[in-house]
């Protein structure tokens, strides 16, 4: 019975330090996990700052543009009309 008694307990213990080891495993794995979440959070957060920024960006040049042509089309037009001199009501 001795023997059969050791090998039990030497199982055992295998067993118990298998168990702490996964214990641990788990744990990094919480860890990591959490440590995965914040990072992906910032990432959203950033992601949307440069969407704000990114759209200020395209509306501003947009305006620019439209400024521009709208400047063009003005200059062009009072060529136009000081070519055909003044209008007759």
């Amino acid at each position: 019975m001795n023997e059969t008694e050791s090998l039990t307990n030497l199982l055992l213990r295998e067993i118990r330090d298998e168990v702490k080891s996964l214990r641990v495993e788990v744990g990094d794995v919480r860890t990591l996990s959490l440590s995965t979440f914040d990072r992906v959070k910032r990432l959203e957060r950033r992601m949307e700052e440069l969407r704000d920024d990114l759209e200020t960006t395209i509306k501003a040049e947009i305006m620019g543009v439209g400024v521009n042509w709208r400047r063009a089309l003005e200059i062009r037009m009072a060529d136009i009309e000081a070519s055909n001199g003044p209008r007759q009501p």
